[in-house]
């Protein structure tokens, strides 16, 4: 699966773009300033987990997994740093519990 191309904003304003979620999919460059726009347009809850792949402040090396309601749209914003979510290639990558119904954007806050 392709990465995720990355939405950036344009006098303040960004463009809702989202697209299929898929097996595979990942973000490329995960930085701190990035976020996850995710949504559930089908009619049963969903799961969205992303990878951790450092331990958090605590020692723990646990996903974060986050449940979208039908019909809701969730913004993802894992906790920093942006380092816990990047693998060696600095790629967040994300798993579905299903993919029906589900798009995904990632966006990148403007400085």
């Amino acid at each position: 699966m392709a990465d995720l191309t990355k939405n950036t904003f344009t006098d303040s304003v960004a463009v809702e773009t989202l697209v299929a979620a898929a097996a595979g999919q990942q973000v490329t460059n995960w930085t701190a300033k990035d976020l996850l726009i995710v949504k559930n347009a089908d009619g049963s809850d969903h799961t969205i987990t992303i990878n951790s792949i450092l331990a958090c402040d605590q020692g723990e090396d646990h996903d974060l997994a986050i449940v979208v309601a039908a019909g809701t749209t969730a913004i993802v914003i894992p906790e920093s740093p942006a380092r816990r979510w990047r693998d060696s290639s600095g790629k967040l990558s994300m798993s579905w519990s299903a993919t029906t119904g589900m798009t995904v954007g990632c966006f990148t806050l403007p400085n």
